[in-house]
């Protein structure tokens, strides 16, 4: 796992620092292979933005592993919730779904870059699979709606069973008329009507004519990649384009794809 890191047994602490004690509450089954946890913390409250991700901690042959995770709700109290993938011969997928109700994980405290920049102006959140949790985190955000921002939601998946959290966005498309809630399927059935293909090639039908957009990526680095250089066509300043570089103790990947 290129954004995982490994510690030898009793250096976790040492380098992390604080490590935080998680119970699941409850999950539900998004798709066949993928989760939605609900965990609430032991003891105290979990301060985070929306966009962070949490680091959940794992056994493996080489001692103890952190990977993370993207948190998929908006702040508030002792609980928090994850959007995880199963993968086979994963380390931490399969460890997580392997939990019930009761059991308990260790994480690290929040932190990521991937955060919304104030005031919200033009936003475009562009994801693909489990990498949407950020954005839902956002998006359930009250502060989110404040300023009643203009707000897209580019989402691509690769077949109709793979719209996590479907309805939840298509609500909030009927609360809040400045919110656009478009799917993409790269492998749709034929009687699919939306949307087809990659999500990055359908930027430009997003944007129009406009460049004063914000945007945010997550998901596999070559999706935000091509996403980079099309918005860089399309004359969006590269300092209003975001992305997830995972920093210490989690280097590696770009984006937070919640798998493995």
């Amino acid at each position: 796992m290129t954004n995982s890191l490994v510690y030898p047994r009793g250096a976790l602490f040492e380098q992390v620092g604080t490590v935080l004690r998680a119970r699941l509450c409850r999950y539900r089954h998004l798709a066949p292979q993928v989760r939605h946890f609900e965990f609430e913390l032991v003891e105290g409250t979990l301060d985070f933005q929306p966009g962070q991700h949490v680091g959940v901690v794992g056994e493996s042959e080489n001692g103890l592993v952190v990977r993370p995770y993207s948190i998929a709700s908006p702040p508030g109290g002792s609980r928090f919730e994850l959007c995880v993938r199963k993968v086979p011969g994963g380390l931490f997928s399969e460890q997580l779904f392997l939990l019930e109700p009761g059991h308990e994980i260790l994480i690290t405290p929040p932190r990521g870059s991937l955060q919304l920049r104030f005031p919200v102006r033009r936003v475009l959140f562009i994801a693909t699979g489990t990498a949407v949790a950020p954005f839902r985190s956002m998006l359930l955000a009250p502060e989110m709606w404040q300023l009643e921002p203009e707000v897209t939601l580019l989402f691509g998946a690769r077949a109709e069973n793979e719209l996590f959290y479907k309805d939840e966005f298509e609500k909030l498309a009927s609360e809040h008329p400045q919110f656009r809630y478009v799917p993409v399927l790269s492998r749709p059935s034929a009687s699919w009507p939306g949307r087809r293909g990659w999500v990055q090639d359908h930027i430009a039908e997003v944007l129009g004519q406009q460049t004063d957009w914000d945007v945010y990526l997550c998901g596999w680095p070559e999706m935000i990649r091509q996403a980079r250089e099309k918005l860089r066509q399309l004359g969006i300043r590269e300092e209003r384009v975001y992305d997830e570089n995972t920093a210490v103790p989690y280097r590696g990947a770009t984006g937070l794809p919640n798998d493995g």
